[in-house]
């Protein structure tokens, strides 16, 4: 029967077997979309709740910024640099973990 439901099927199912379906492929999936897919579903469960409260503020509003597919590719862009220069401040230049952050062994500004 042709309108026979078919479960959905992921990538590791049709590796074990024949399948015919809709997968995007990797060059169909730009750079600002895997960024708001970052900023929405990875990020999050990472650094939610982590901060002091200002600072996880800033944070969260640069996370709902990037994370949302309704605003231009500029804007989400500008937004996780955002966010990335807010989270540079976080981290610990600490000696002990240069081999974490080269670039705190690297550069003068740390």
């Amino acid at each position: 029967m042709p309108n026979e439901f078919q479960p959905n099927k992921d990538v590791f199912t049709c590796l074990t077997s024949d399948c015919n379906t809709t997968l995007p492929t990797c060059s169909s999936i730009h750079d600002v979309q895997s960024l708001e897919m970052v900023c929405k579903h990875i990020l999050p469960k990472l650094i939610t709740n982590k901060f002091p409260v200002m600072m996880q503020q800033k944070i969260d509003t640069q996370l709902k910024i990037c994370g949302n597919s309704s605003f231009s590719d500029h804007t989400i862009l500008k937004s996780a640099l955002t966010l990335l220069e807010l989270l540079k401040q976080l981290r610990s230049c600490d000696t002990r973990f240069f081999y974490r952050y080269p670039e705190c062994k690297y550069s003068d500004k740390y």
